[in-house]
């Protein structure tokens, strides 16, 4: 009997969960968008997102390779220079919302090769060696999203000519990207560009894809004379430049 009733309550509240349920939810107002509630569920989406979006990197390598020429005259004795290199850069990007964090991996120089020629008053003619002369290091400041571009902001030391022994030196300056400003030292870089362009930028899009390459070229040349009649030294410098930027998508978590 008791257990005739039981199976008689369970039947009943079915039917009433069925028909009455529906009825009282449909009674009830609509969700504010702005109750707490709501805004609760509403920001687990972006949040998740976000976190898909944290899996995404990128490997970046940036190959730089130049060739170049000096001129240098004072007192009498005449320099002439030339060197070629290649550096060959690789890093990682990870998206920090509408930015991007640069990783720094490593720099190698691939290449390096330098002569210096010294011609005296006397006629006399002496060289100087790749060993004597300072080692071109590449620096990568930073990246900067301006735009639909992300660009690439790094530049050479440059290294101090005559290589042979001198009381007088003078700066040989290597390749530098664009930087909307002037540069250190006593030389605008980029007013001195005469064919191409040093600015090194890919658009956002190129992101997408799973790997996409992109070249730059320039070239670039600076004169400085004495002024004013006075005597002084001369320096006469140029240099050919190709970046190569690759880059390379990942989905995995940096690190694992």
């Amino acid at each position: 009997m008791e257990y005739l009733i039981l199976l008689i309550y369970k039947l009943i509240m079915n039917v009433l969960s069925c028909v009455l349920l529906p009825v009282f939810c449909l009674l009830l107002p609509p969700l504010d968008s702005t109750a707490p509630e709501a805004s609760f569920f509403s920001s687990a989406a972006p949040h998740m997102q976000n976190q898909r979006k944290s899996s995404c990197w990128w490997v970046v390598s940036l190959l730089l390779t130049s060739r170049g020429k000096y001129i240098y005259q004072r007192s009498g004795a005449s320099y002439a220079g030339k060197y070629a290199f290649a550096i060959l850069w690789t890093g990682c990007l990870e998206r920090d919302q509408d930015d991007f964090i640069l990783y720094h991996e490593c720099s190698e120089l691939l290449e390096w090769k330098a002569l210096e020629k010294k011609r005296s008053p006397g006629g006399i003619e002496t060289l100087v060696s790749s060993k004597h002369f300072g080692k071109p290091r590449f620096k990568l400041n930073y990246i900067l999203t301006k735009g639909d571009y992300v660009h690439f902001d790094f530049q050479v030391n440059g290294i101090e000519v005559p290589r042979h022994r001198s009381k007088e030196k003078a700066v040989v300056h290597f390749p530098a990207s664009n930087k909307d400003a002037v540069s250190s030292g006593d030389i605008d870089y980029d007013l001195h560009v005469y064919k191409g362009s040093n600015r090194v930028a890919v658009r956002k899009h190129v992101l997408q894809k799973d790997s996409a390459t992109k070249k730059f070229h320039w070239a670039w040349q600076h004169r400085k004379r004495p002024g004013n009649g006075k005597k002084g030294a001369y320096l006469f410098q140029a240099h050919d430049v190709e970046a190569e930027i690759t880059v390379v998508k990942h989905w995995e978590k940096k690190g694992k």
